[in-house]
């Protein structure tokens, strides 16, 4: 075999491998710019504003599950519907978030985005129109309020449903990593956003038709973000009893999936 033979094929290889070793760094480097953009996009998800209105929806669910000892419905009804209320801002801010935050780095991102979007706002307009019938019920006969409150826990259901699908789509992949790296990220887990009240009455009344307790609920397990955690940690899991009786109503059958 000639000399000349010999230097072609070295200088061959040698290009071969520096053609190589280039198309990983051009790899490395788009990885890394892609990588970038989703820590763009979720910081913009995540701004203060929009877990501090989270935060403030797991306050409104912790309240819908507090009992208050001779509330009357009229009372009772005011605070569900402002608890409520709270709940379809949270999804109307995340929403809006999401869409300002523009597509997510991946190959779905624009269909992620417009799914997740749609969603979440279909369950703000949910919860408006379970808080418009909360405000409308009738409340001089307190059984006929308590049937009213529980006809509801099937619209709940399918709304928590509804916004439990949207989070989890938005925190599968790569968003989700980006997410979930963002400290205090209330969007990046699933069961993030509070959508599971429980609205519902004793049917039982003290003496003179006085109620004998507000209303129950149950929050589903979630993970806290640090602001939000003293006040969704006392949450109760039903009502207790008050003055011997309690409520006859349930939770609906459904729960929130933790994540």
């Amino acid at each position: 075999m000639s000399r000349k033979f010999l230097v072609v094929s070295a200088l061959v290889l040698a290009s071969a491998l520096t053609a190589c070793g280039g198309g990983d760094d051009d790899k490395n480097d788009e990885k890394k710019k892609t990588q970038a953009e989703l820590r763009a996009w979720a910081a913009k998800v995540c701004a203060v504003d929009v877990t501090a209105r989270i935060d403030e929806a797991r306050v409104a669910l912790a309240d819908v599950g507090t009992v208050i000892p001779n509330e009357q419905p009229a009372t009772l009804r005011t605070r569900l519907a402002a608890d409520i209320s709270r709940l379809a801002d949270a999804d109307n801010a995340l929403a809006d978030a999401i869409d300002r935050a523009g597509i997510p780095a991946v190959a779905d991102g624009a269909t992620l985005r417009t799914s997740v979007v749609a969603e979440l706002r279909n369950a703000a307009k949910g919860w408006a129109g379970i808080q418009a019938k909360v405000e409308s019920l009738a409340t001089d006969k307190q059984n006929v309020f308590a049937d009213g409150l529980r006809s509801l826990n099937p619209e709940i259901d399918g709304l928590r449903a509804s916004a439990h699908t949207a989070l989890d789509k938005l925190h599968r992949g790569e968003p989700g990593k980006a997410l979930a790296a963002v400290p205090g990220c209330a969007a990046g887990k699933p069961d993030a956003l509070p959508t599971a009240p429980v609205t519902s009455a004793p049917t039982s009344a003290a003496p003179g038709g006085t109620p004998s307790a507000g209303a129950s609920g149950a929050a589903p397990s979630a993970s806290k973000s640090p602001s939000a955690s003293s006040s969704a940690s006392t949450t109760p899991s039903g009502p207790p009893p008050s003055g011997g009786t309690s409520s006859s109503s349930a939770p609906p059958t459904g729960t929130a999936a933790t994540g």
